[in-house]
């Protein structure tokens, strides 16, 4: 499977993921940038696999598919995948994964460029050190900035944890941006997701 292909239908089942309900595809189509008849592709893909319920209210993940992006995230140690509180960061949407494992200090602006490149806004990477969630290169703690998400991930972190936070003006851009840095070539996470996404998506 391309990259391409890969980015594509990581980011139908995460954004599916995050919003919980049913999407309808003009919706899919608006938030991912992709053209209907490529979201109605995916989506009958997807739905193949057993992996999507599409009805007249919309398209949502069916019980496998959950559970195969729960695969996904146990696949590369992320312990949590949710929305995050956008204000705090003066956006309008933004998505996080809490990881553990972290990439080298010198990949983390190429890692953002990634998100910028995707479509997001920005992304903040942060690596929990010392019982803080520290901003390379200097250090800060991401926890002065953003009390409200730190408060949300604290409890389940652990020292060399990794927080990935993307923001933009749609939820689809953050995700996006989110699966540009997961599938980055600089990403320690690429291989094992990439892995366990292939698997999911022969099934």
């Amino acid at each position: 499977m391309s990259t391409g292909s890969s980015k594509t239908y990581l980011s139908f089942l995460l954004f599916l993921y995050v919003s919980g309900g049913y999407v309808s595809r003009k919706t899919l189509s608006s938030e991912l940038g992709l053209g209907e008849g490529v979201v109605r592709s995916h989506l009958r893909f997807l739905n193949e696999r057993g992996l999507v319920r599409s009805v007249r209210a919309g398209n949502a993940l069916t019980d496998s598919g959950r559970n195969g992006v729960r695969g996904l995230l146990e696949a590369m140690s992320a312990k949590r995948l949710g929305l995050a509180p956008a204000w705090e960061l003066n956006a309008r949407e933004a998505v996080y994964v809490l990881l553990h494992g972290y990439p080298p200090a010198e990949n983390v602006v190429k890692l953002r460029d990634e998100a910028v490149r995707e479509g997001a806004d920005g992304a903040v990477i942060a690596v929990f050190d010392g019982g803080k969630f520290r901003l390379p290169p200097g250090g800060e703690d991401l926890c002065s900035y953003a009390p409200r998400l730190c408060g949300e991930v604290l409890g389940e972190a652990e020292e060399e944890d990794c927080l990935l936070v993307v923001f933009g003006e749609r939820l689809g851009a953050a995700v996006k941006g989110l699966v540009g840095i997961l599938l980055s070539e600089k990403a320690p996470w690429r291989p094992s997701l990439l892995e366990s996404l292939e698997l999911l998506l022969r099934s």
